[in-house]
């Protein structure tokens, strides 16, 4: 498992405040394309019809903490974790409150930094890849 203080900083800076950085552990960008086992299946364009693609949608477990420091290996292994529905909005789904606003922004902060109250969300979810799959290289597209 990778130690989620990687995630939070680099260079003893925290990694939202970098608005240059836009992933971390992830592929290039690129056009999202799915796999067909043919090509008469492929100009379905019916991407959940083939036996290479498993959506992910569905109840996650969630677990919101009030900044990305609080997130730790206790929480991860905790018995705290709620139902949510993905996709969604967690403020939609009764955790923490909206806060968007497109005239002022919603604390005092300059961008980049932000408060140090900062809700954060954690997902998680367990699933099993259809036999098939065993030794081919799969991608999660978020």
């Amino acid at each position: 498992m990778m130690d989620i203080n990687s995630l939070l900083h680099i260079a003893n800076r925290n990694t939202w405040e970098y608005p240059q950085l836009t992933g971390l552990n992830k592929l290039p960008s690129r056009a999202t394309l799915y796999t067909f086992p043919t090509p008469d299946e492929a100009l379905t364009l019916d991407r959940q019809s083939s036996p290479l693609f498993l959506s992910l949608n569905g109840t996650w477990d969630f677990f919101i903490l009030p900044r990305p420091q609080a997130v730790n290996d206790e929480v991860i292994s905790s018995a705290g974790w709620k139902p949510i529905q993905v996709p969604g909005n967690w403020t939609m789904q009764g955790f923490g409150h909206p806060h968007y606003t497109n005239v002022v922004m919603p604390f005092p902060n300059i961008p980049p930094t932000v408060p140090d109250e900062n809700p954060t969300g954690v997902y998680r979810r367990t699933f099993r890849l259809p036999q098939g799959w065993a030794g081919s290289r799969v991608v999660l597209h978020f």
